[in-house]
């Protein structure tokens, strides 16, 4: 009865614990060690079984161990003409060519880095043996103890390195009696790892199996738990009391339903009020929508940002007659659609864009994608501010898409682009909150490089234009060279307080160059410069300014 009792007290101490788990990490596996302890046994055997032979004769070493290895510390204290330090007598350069012809034999050499080879193995498994880790009872729920498995652990460890000590005992002792085959090594092999990763395995998995079901696990012992304690009633001889409260907690949760019932009815008529309102305000948005949809709104907010940014020469209008748009001077003047420049175009059309999005016709409830291709191209710095801006407040705005994604060639762009999402204020590591990821191309195929952390990035934009430089004529891409060698120019220009570029070759044809054209053949040589001549005018820039020395910092060839 007394053990009855005890082990009923110890399976409720378990259900208690169960209860007040937290929820564990799954486990993996660690994988022990697979080593063939019979081949070092083999090995080793093989090495004290063999006997070799001196090539030279010297009488009085011959058949005696010790005396050899006496002789083998003599050779290596003593120097010619020095007197003996065991009989006083000089020490010839006769009697040392001897010695060493003794021990420094071809078949001697040799026999002693096998024996040596195999010392170093032998420690390096025992070391490797010696890192093998128990079980952490802390990852494991409370009811799987890792003692059982963690004793076995330690003692095949021992019995490994027990084993592997001997072998290497024997191994020094014939390192040091080259010529003595006179040993005799029986030792057993301990049977394998193979049967202690199969209980490791099965502990895991029992235990990861708790951590996919905790929460049945936990109901369930809640369930016997209380099982246990109605029992401890029942046993106790309070079995009427318990049937008096059980008839009051039915009336309880009579009342308690009744209740709950009420506070139902009460929370599905606010409910249907909130639903109501919502109607409303549902219809108000939509009358916003329509309204914000008007050209002359979206006119207005375009207009009103490119006058912020100091663009005084470049407003829309839009003809409602004519259901199009026209671009005007800062006088009223309306300019032709030839004489807008590249990125006057990209502005007006990332702006219109951006003031687009909050479009009813795009409120179809379907997930969206907004991707940017390079909206930095043929844009000045005052534009890209504005651009930077735009960008950071749509991406703000997580109500309008599911994944913003965003492409450039252009890496000083990009780090200013980029800046307030890699640099996080409260410490956690951007690259794994989004998405930065590098194209390079070869012109055939394309890497794909996931950045993981700020060291794989642009470590300073300038630092960057050189990066681009190199990779743009790696690939021959002469037309885009000039456009990254004046940002270049200009970033050090403006870093050392100097003059510009006064070489008018090269500034006419980097400041060219460094717009393209919206019509014309892609593939046709727009500046009749190879990428060595471009690279040339470079680095003369440099040299007439007295810093070829930064020039080669940053081109390594």
């Amino acid at each position: 009865m007394q053990d009855s009792k005890k082990l009923l007290e110890e399976e409720k101490a378990k259900l208690e614990k169960m209860l007040n788990e937290n929820e564990k990490q799954i486990i993996f596996e660690p994988t022990l060690p697979i080593i063939n302890l019979e081949d070092y046994l083999k090995s080793t055997k093989s090495i004290l079984q063999t006997k070799v032979e001196a090539k030279v004769i010297v009488p009085e070493l011959e058949n005696d161990p010790e005396k050899q290895s006496f002789a083998k510390t003599g050779l290596e204290l003593h120097h010619e003409n020095d007197h003996c330090a065991f009989c006083g007598k000089e020490v010839t350069s006769n009697r040392i060519t001897k010695l060493k012809s003794f021990f420094e034999a071809d078949e001697i050499l040799d026999f002693q880095n096998r024996i040596k080879k195999g010392i170093t193995k032998i420690s390096s498994v025992i070391s490797e043996i010696e890192k093998i880790e128990l079980l952490k009872q802390k990852q494991f729920y409370s009811q799987f103890s890792v003692k059982d498995v963690n004793q076995c652990i330690d003692d095949k460890k021992r019995e490994y390195i027990d084993f592997l000590k001997s072998c290497k005992v024997k191994l020094e002792e014939k390192e040091k009696n080259l010529f003595d085959d006179n040993y005799n090594l029986k030792l057993e092999v301990p049977e394998s790892f193979i049967h202690i990763q199969t209980n490791i395995n099965d502990l895991i998995k029992k235990s990861n199996e708790f951590t996919k079901n905790i929460d049945l696990n936990k109901k369930t012992a809640k369930e016997n738990l209380i099982l246990h304690y109605v029992a401890e009633k029942c046993e106790e001889g309070k079995l009427e009391k318990l049937q008096g409260e059980i008839e009051i907690l039915k009336t309880a949760r009579h009342n308690a339903k009744k209740i709950l019932d009420n506070e139902i009815d009460k929370i599905s008529n606010e409910k249907k009020e909130i639903e109501k309102q919502i109607t409303l305000e549902n219809s108000e948005i939509k009358r916003l929508q329509t309204k914000i949809k008007n050209p002359e709104i979206i006119i207005q907010k375009i207009n009103e940002k490119l006058l912020k940014s100091g663009k005084t020469n470049l407003k829309l209008k839009y003809i409602e007659t004519e259901k199009h748009y026209q671009i005007l001077n800062s006088d009223g003047t309306t300019r032709e659609i030839t004489e807008i420049s590249t990125g006057e175009k990209n502005i007006i059309a990332f702006l219109y864009f951006k003031e687009s999005l909050d479009s009813p016709e795009l409120n179809t409830g379907k997930s969206k994608i907004i991707i940017f291709d390079d909206p930095m191209n043929s844009n000045d710095d005052t534009m890209q501010y504005l651009i930077i801006s735009e960008l950071e407040y749509l991406y703000n705005r997580k109500d309008l898409y599911e994944h913003f994604v965003l492409l450039t060639h252009n890496s000083h762009f990009y780090l200013k682009v980029t800046h307030s999402r890699r640099v996080r204020r409260d410490g956690k590591n951007a690259y794994e909150i989004d998405n930065f990821i590098r194209l390079n191309s070869d012109g055939e195929l394309t890497n794909i490089i996931h950045l993981k952390n700020k060291k794989e990035d642009f470590v300073t934009q300038y630092g960057s234009l050189w990066k681009e430089l190199k990779f743009l004529y790696e690939h021959d891409k002469k037309d885009f060279m000039c456009n990254t060698i004046r940002r270049i120019i200009e970033t050090y220009v403006v870093f050392n307080g100097i003059s510009g570029n006064k070489n008018a070759e090269s500034k006419m044809l980097f400041n060219t160059n460094s717009h393209y054209s919206e019509v014309g053949d892609l593939e046709t040589d727009t500046n009749g410069y190879s990428r060595e001549q471009i690279m040339g005018l470079l680095r003369q820039y440099f040299q007439d300014n007295n810093a070829i020395k930064h020039y080669n910092n940053y081109w390594k060839e």
